[in-house]
């Protein structure tokens, strides 16, 4: 029983133990965050952080003794950067380039404007063509965090199917909604 008390006593201590971004995960200093609390302080999810790791190169991070990612914050900063041009509407197979400075100078500026993939949905969705329309959907939640596929392409598309008349902007909200 002592021993349960014990283990249970030493959980707490190490969940409750902070794990900031000054201190990294093993309490030294500047050896980094693992990717749990990364996805806290950038607003990525943990299943994204790896896709730019393994599919795009994005980010590399260091791996602590057990294999596990460790974030320093540079590659905050970085995942930072990434979101803010994912915000102004390049897509993350671009994003790459842009970090590097090679083109800095022409990327959209506007972070409120619709993604070009909206367009490329709106036209599978006025189709009626719902396989196109859902690899639409799976690329841009690929591509994008949930915050700006929503923002940028989801709710202007939702937007234009309200323009339509009545019988032909059902059925195709109808469709987004199903893959939604």
């Amino acid at each position: 029983m002592d021993a349960d008390n014990q283990n249970l006593n030493k959980q707490r201590a190490c969940r409750d133990k902070p794990k900031n971004i000054v201190t990294g995960l093993d309490g030294q200093t500047g050896s980094g965050v693992i990717i749990r609390k990364a996805a806290e302080l950038t607003g990525v999810k943990p299943v994204t952080l790896r896709a730019w790791e393994r599919r795009y190169h994005l980010i590399t991070p260091e791996r602590n003794a057990k294999g596990h990612r460790l974030y320093s914050p540079a590659q905050i900063e970085t995942i930072r950067e990434i979101c803010r041009w994912l915000e102004r509407g390049v897509s993350i197979g671009k994003v790459k380039g842009l970090l590097s400075g090679s083109g800095k100078e022409t990327a959209p500026g506007q972070s409120n404007e619709p993604l070009a993939a909206a367009d490329d949905l709106l036209q599978a969705l006025a189709d009626l063509n719902s396989r196109r329309a859902e690899n639409i959907v799976n690329r841009i939640c690929r591509e994008y965090p949930p915050n700006i596929a929503v923002r940028q392409c989801f709710l202007p598309v939702i937007d234009a199917l309200g323009q339509w008349k009545r019988q032909q902007g059902s059925v195709a909200a109808a469709l987004l909604q199903f893959l939604l």
